[in-house]
């Protein structure tokens, strides 16, 4: 009995089921790819930035961040953390529409913080730029 598993879980699991070890090899091949031909790709667009010593990797799309010590790490488990998450089958999904459509716009805004926030090493920085 298959129980409430991810697409990729039962394509994984199938060589343990019994009923279809007992199938012709062309014909569990055929029911794998026919699995698989029921998931499908879309593109999430994604967004990485470095903080501190961390690279990370995160998508609106579905609000989930990952993390990796360069940006190619951060971006490969981002993918697996999607990954889990859109193939959990009790984990609520938002629409493929509004995935899809998704537009993503990056802007840097001029903003204004007293020094005292800013921290001692931008003080020091923003100290040099402005006495030169």
């Amino acid at each position: 009995m298959i129980k409430k598993n991810s697409m990729k879980e039962i394509i994984k699991e199938m060589e343990n089921i019994p009923e279809l070890k007992e199938l012709p090899q062309s014909i569990r091949e055929a029911i794998k790819k026919n699995l698989e031909n029921m998931m499908f790709k879309i593109p999430i667009p994604i967004i990485t930035f470095k903080e501190d010593n961390w690279f990370v990797a995160t998508t609106p799309a579905i609000d989930v961040c990952a993390q990796g010590k360069n940006e190619e790490e951060a971006v490969k488990n981002l993918v697996a953390m999607i990954d889990d998450y859109m193939t959990d089958c009790d984990t609520k999904k938002p629409e493929i529409k509004t995935m899809i459509n998704m537009q993503i716009g990056i802007k840097t805004i001029p903003m204004q913080f007293p020094f005292c926030d800013l921290g001692s090493d931008l003080n020091k920085q923003t100290t040099s730029i402005t006495t030169r």
